[in-house]
């Protein structure tokens, strides 16, 4: 009974954490997409073209501050393969010591994966250099 009160605490915990860093990073990307609107129409009524406009193209980049394609997937790979593992070891130890407990913590794997795959197609991008 006093597992099962503390496996309900711990997963609340995360779910709770999960929510506020999910809400907060939404509101610092409201907030940053609205500076970027104001400078945007500021450059726009004094007849400038906006730079993000002319180096990215209409709709912006979407590499999010990496220098190509190919550290975009390597790096979110990584990204995807720690939170897995760890994933993976929360739900190993949450479940107890029951026959079913690696049932669980596939789950945390199968993020793993996809991880591990990203990171396998970033590899196999071409770099930057020898596209030419």
């Amino acid at each position: 009974m006093n597992a099962d009160i503390t496996a309900i605490f711990v997963i609340g915990s995360m779910c709770l954490c999960a929510v506020l860093i999910v809400a907060s990073s939404l509101f610092y990307h409201y907030k940053k997409e609205q500076v970027k609107s104001k400078e945007r129409l500021a450059a726009i009524e004094k007849g400038i073209a906006p730079k993000d406009l002319i180096s990215n193209g209409e709709n912006g980049s979407s590499l999010k501050n990496y220098a190509n394609k190919r550290d975009a997937e390597i790096f979110g790979g990584i990204k995807l393969l720690i939170i897995g593992f760890f994933l993976a070891l929360a739900l190993r130890i949450t479940t107890g010591k029951g026959d079913h407990q690696f049932d669980v913590a596939v789950w945390g794997l199968f993020v793993s994966g996809i991880g591990l795959a990203k990171i396998v197609v970033g590899l196999l991008l071409k770099k930057p250099s020898e596209e030419s």
